[in-house]
């Protein structure tokens, strides 16, 4: 469950920005030019790449596998238990 909101969550914003830059594109054309632009979202793409290393947690067939085996619980304490290994430093 905790996945598939996730994922649903990430749909979404993906969606978002989409419809934010269809539209920011033209008024940034217009004032800073196509190179000014490209520059812009370069920037913006390694900003998110720093973003997504630094604060994405690197996890294991194991963990995953130890999250799903708790899916029976309530949504918020697999939540809780999910968060708990996924940033804790022992390996499961």
């Amino acid at each position: 469950r905790i996945r598939a909101t996730a994922h649903g969550i990430s749909a979404a914003a993906g969606k978002v920005g989409a419809v934010v830059g269809t539209f920011a594109f033209p008024i940034l054309h217009d004032s800073i030019g196509i190179r000014g632009v490209m520059g812009f979202m370069a920037m913006v793409c390694a900003t998110t790449v720093l973003w997504t290393m630094l604060f994405t947690p690197e996890y294991s067939v194991p963990i995953v596998r130890e999250i799903e085996r708790r899916n029976n619980l309530p949504i918020q304490q697999q939540c809780v238990f999910a968060e708990r290994l996924l940033y804790s430093k022992a390996d499961c």
